[in-house]
């Protein structure tokens, strides 16, 4: 369920992260968001850095 061209095991874990925060977006009524593979690359991108934003919290 991760993007193929990802090698690093942060960046996997980041993108199965940000494809969590995307999915919990889609079935939160209150969002308009919808499901991954519909979402464009810059709101895909926007989960993205969304989840590093938070995996770096974690790390500290």
């Amino acid at each position: 369920m991760t993007d193929s061209n990802v090698t690093n095991p942060a960046d996997a874990h980041t993108e199965q992260l940000a494809r969590g925060l995307a999915a919990a977006a889609y079935i939160n009524p209150q969002r308009d968001t919808g499901p991954w593979d519909d979402l464009t690359p810059q709101e895909q991108d926007d989960f993205r850095a969304e989840a590093a934003r938070a995996t770096t919290k974690e790390a500290n």
